[in-house]
């Protein structure tokens, strides 16, 4: 019998991975716009004063209230913070209903990030220790908009933050002025949480590779795929490229496509009835 039955396969690329980097890369197409428009409109105000930032406003015809323009790069940091984090949970959720493996539920309270590594039995190190404590920190700060906004920040999560600005200064994520305190967010957080979120994501396909034999057990299940099957088991070879190519489209399994489909085929004889 193959060896990919036996070990994870060296890729796996979800439908799930490639729509949450669409997503991603719509939003920071839209982001980046708009941080170019607050820019814009906190210069004039402080340049031309807020009668002409409202006259701006008239000119568009929206009716405003005045704001603190001094807070306004730190609102709307923090929306993005929202907006990444709603993608993150999207792409979690994605992915444990696309993985054939199946895996315990989420319990009551558990964070999303904690129970997606321990049902899948996948270790910090796995997914890379900084993006997983990044993607930790601002999901506190995303519950702390929602449930604390009146608060202070816990000084744990202060602790947190600067321990992450220490290691993130010989990563990758050098150049970036992140991540900052509830009181000091700004576009680098978005910055820093979105390709985070990336690297993330790629990693966690990667260390939660299906084995043939959960394919096989999906395909025991999986009526359709059974169906089309048997309309060309007549044919042994063209069972075998159709499951491959359901492989490939499904799951992004180019180049093991043709293997795996073979050690599946053999570990679930159902498919060929």
């Amino acid at each position: 019998m193959s060896n990919v039955s036996k070990t994870p396969l060296p890729e796996y690329r979800p439908r799930c991975l490639g729509g949450l980097n669409d997503l991603l890369g719509r939003s920071d197409a839209t982001v980046e716009w708009i941080e170019v428009a607050v820019r814009h409109l906190k210069q004039v105000n402080d340049n031309e004063g807020t009668s002409k930032a409202c006259e701006l406003a008239a000119w568009h015809g929206i009716k405003v209230n005045l704001i603190d323009f001094n807070d306004l790069p730190v609102q709307w940091a923090s929306l993005q913070v929202l907006s990444v984090y709603q993608k993150l949970e999207w792409f979690l959720l994605e992915f444990r209903d696309e993985h054939p493996r199946k895996v315990r539920s989420k319990n009551k309270g558990e964070d999303p990030l904690a129970y997606t590594l321990n049902a899948y039995n996948v270790s910090k190190q796995n997914v890379g220790v900084l993006e997983y404590e990044i993607l930790d920190y601002y999901r506190l700060v995303r519950n702390h908009i929602m449930h604390k906004p009146t608060e202070q920040q816990a000084k744990k999560h202060i602790s947190q933050c600067e321990s992450i600005n220490e290691r993130t200064a010989n990563s990758v994520y050098a150049k970036l002025d992140a991540p900052c305190m509830l009181t000091t967010l700004g576009f680098d957080d978005f910055i820093l949480f979105s390709r985070a979120l990336k690297n993330f994501a790629r990693s966690l396909c990667a260390a939660t590779c299906p084995t043939a034999q959960e394919f096989a057990a999906l395909l025991e299940v999986d009526v359709p795929l059974r169906r089309a099957l048997r309309r060309v088991n007549q044919n042994p070879e063209r069972v075998q490229k159709k499951l491959a190519s359901y492989l490939r489209r499904y799951y992004g399994l180019p180049s093991c496509a043709d293997d795996l489909s073979a050690a599946i085929l053999r570990l679930c004889p159902l498919a060929q009835r």
